[in-house]
């Protein structure tokens, strides 16, 4: 694999942990509303969901589709976490 493939697939793997940590997330709080300075005990990692959350947040028009829909698949969580923005 070249360096390229190598990034791609670390940048997705970590998209993955962070959408499973903010899963996990939602389970517990029933929102996907998560404050920009929270971070979320996932496994053995302390995950830094909130800054995660806000990037969603201001490049929520740039998702990818299949992001998109996994965010919609939680409970109001596409209008949870990027809806809501203004109130952050």
């Amino acid at each position: 694999m070249n360096d390229h493939t190598e990034i791609t697939r670390s940048f997705n793997t970590r998209w993955d942990h962070h959408y499973a940590a903010l899963k996990q997330y939602v389970e517990r709080e029933g929102t996907a509303r998560v404050l920009s300075g929270h971070k979320e005990q996932f496994g053995n990692v302390l995950v830094p969901l909130g800054a995660w959350a806000a990037t969603q947040r201001q490049r929520r028009q740039l998702l990818p589709p299949g992001r998109a829909a996994l965010l919609e698949e939680l409970r109001d969580g596409i209008r949870d976490l990027l809806g809501m923005c203004k109130q952050d």
